[in-house]
């Protein structure tokens, strides 16, 4: 009980910071930084700036991001098989890494 009222407070917390109509996105040039960035950061550099663009170009939900498996990798036919956190189905976006030459260095 005192989790579930701990998470309500967090979430209307949450909602009062962003007023109506404020930006709730990245622009596509402060993405570019964002994966710049996190290529130069650690030994994981080029696997995060890959993920980051992965999710940013399929709109990706960070669990279904993190849930990614190798099996669900087509390089084949440039294929990305994934399962939608809302809704659980599974979705393919075509061409996602012959167009990405980033991902496929990872």
């Amino acid at each position: 009980m005192l989790r579930q009222q701990h998470q309500t407070e967090h979430c209307l917390a949450a909602s009062q910071i962003q007023p109506t109509g404020q930006r709730e996105y990245l622009t596509e040039k402060e993405v570019e930084k964002l994966i710049e960035a996190a290529r130069k950061r650690g030994r994981n550099g080029p696997r995060d700036g890959a993920a980051i663009l992965l999710a940013y170009r399929h709109g990706l939900r960070a669990q279904e991001l993190c849930q990614l498996r190798w099996v669900q990798v087509d390089l084949r036919n440039g294929r990305l098989h994934v399962n939608r956190a809302k809704g659980g189905g599974e979705s393919v976006p075509y061409a996602v890494l012959n167009s990405e030459p980033s991902c496929v260095h990872y």
